[in-house]
């Protein structure tokens, strides 16, 4: 089984499996054909390139969504967070560095003043089986 840790922030997600590392902004955001050429098919995988279809609608993030997305969401009310980035987000970074056929384990934590309030909401998001491409 593969562990992977992820920090879920305001500015930056970061995640981590003990060997590779990624940072990306937290920033999500409707995916759209690329502007200039072709659809997003073609791009390259990378940090800079996370686009992901989730629960029938395509998402980008990071460095992606701030260039290519019309509408794109970041906040710093963690409710909204939580509720809104948080599962696009984890699941962004994990797709990115998780390993093809390996069940996966999430570690993640959240700032003490909000541990309490949404530490269930998080896990709830993030457990059990997660379909995406």
């Amino acid at each position: 089984m593969q562990i992977l840790g992820i920090d879920l922030g305001f500015g930056f997600t970061k995640a981590t499996d003990g060997h590779r590392s990624l940072v990306v902004k937290s920033v999500i955001g409707e995916a759209v054909d690329d502007r200039l050429g072709g659809p997003m098919s073609d791009a390259r995988p990378g940090s800079d390139h996370l686009h992901l279809e989730l629960e029938d609608r395509g998402v980008f993030a990071g460095d992606l969504a701030e260039r290519q997305s019309s509408l794109r969401s970041f906040t710093l009310d963690q409710d909204r967070f939580i509720a809104d980035s948080a599962k696009v987000l984890a699941l962004a970074v994990a797709a990115d560095l998780q390993e093809p056929g390996q069940p996966l384990a999430v570690v993640t934590g959240l700032p003490i003043a909000s541990y309490r309030a949404k530490a269930d909401e998080l896990t709830r998001l993030l457990r059990d089986r997660h379909v995406l491409t």
